[in-house]
């Protein structure tokens, strides 16, 4: 026997659709923290700040949480250090560079007259 609430669905398809939507959301989230971590790593400027002070990283997502509920919803909720801690910045950081590091490997790698070195 199933049980239909809602629109005429199962709990277990509501529960799987907002486990989805949540999943989603938190993505979004991540992909913008991502992204404020590469743009200040490309202008060379400074994530965190002196001990007590909020740094560019934390101004940062608060001014773009006032235009995105659901990034808000993230950074005041429990879990906003499980994606904005030093260590997951420096973390962003390595894996970017790790990246571009291949990229540029890769490139050289291709240079016919480069590849015998």
């Amino acid at each position: 026997m199933t049980m239909h609430i809602y629109e005429n669905q199962s709990v277990q398809v509501q529960l799987s659709n907002a486990s989805s939507k949540q999943q989603e959301e938190a993505r979004e989230c991540l992909l913008q923290i991502i992204g404020a971590v590469q743009m200040f790593a490309r202008q060379g400027l400074p994530l965190r700040g002196h001990e007590g002070c909020e740094g560019n990283f934390e101004q940062l997502l608060k001014y773009k949480s006032d235009d995105d509920l659901s990034l808000n919803k993230w950074l005041t909720s429990g879990r906003k250090d499980l994606c904005t801690s030093g260590i997951v910045q420096n973390e962003i950081l390595t894996l970017a560079s790790n990246t571009i590091i291949r990229d540029i490997v890769e490139i050289i790698s291709s240079l016919p007259h480069l590849q015998e070195i």
